[in-house]
Parts: C-alpha cells; structure tokens; sequence
C-alpha cells in the first residue's frame, strides 16, 4: 500500500502530465481518508483553477486554510484568484490578516 505522500507525488506527476482527472481521483481518496489534509486540498484547488473552475478553487484553498492557516501555498492560490477576479481590496485585506 502507498503512503499518502506517495499518492501526493502521483496526483502531482499525472497533473504535470496533463492528466488531471486521475490526479483529482487521487487527491480525492487522500481527502476522503484525511479531510484535514492541506497538500490534497490545495492541490484540489490548483486543479479546480486549472480548468478555470475558480469558485471551486476557492473553496479548496480555503478548506486549507481552514485546517491550517499557515500554509503559504493555499494564500498565494488564494489571492491568484482574488486578482484574477479584480478582487483588489479582498486580496489586500487578506494579505494583512
């Protein structure tokens, strides 16, 4: 049996690759297995953005941030999208929180 970060590195291989719905496939069992799991749930959102789906990316970087709040990744995801969208003063405020 692989190990959850053995999973992580598939999904993130598949995505470089192109193939994005088995790497979602896989995120998913991880989350499934560990709703708390921040790597999974920002890769989630990042494959959510990928295919222009951003209300869904959103609320992938934000269950991350949910569960923990330092992930730099998840708040980087985040304000791409907040500045994609002009959402100028949203992402200036979230940046000072």
């Amino acid at each position: 049996m692989k190990s959850t970060q053995e999973i992580i590195r598939e999904a993130e291989t598949l995505f470089q690759t192109g193939d994005f719905d088995r790497a979602r496939d896989l995120l998913t069992q991880v989350v499934d297995h560990d709703p708390q799991h921040v790597e999974a749930l920002n890769d989630l959102g990042v494959l959510a953005y990928q295919k222009q789906r951003l209300t869904e990316a959103e609320r992938w970087f934000r269950k991350a941030l949910q569960h923990d709040d330092s992930f730099i990744e998840a708040h980087l995801n985040l304000l791409a999208i907040m500045l994609d969208q002009y959402r100028f003063a949203e992402a200036l405020l979230h940046t000072l929180h």
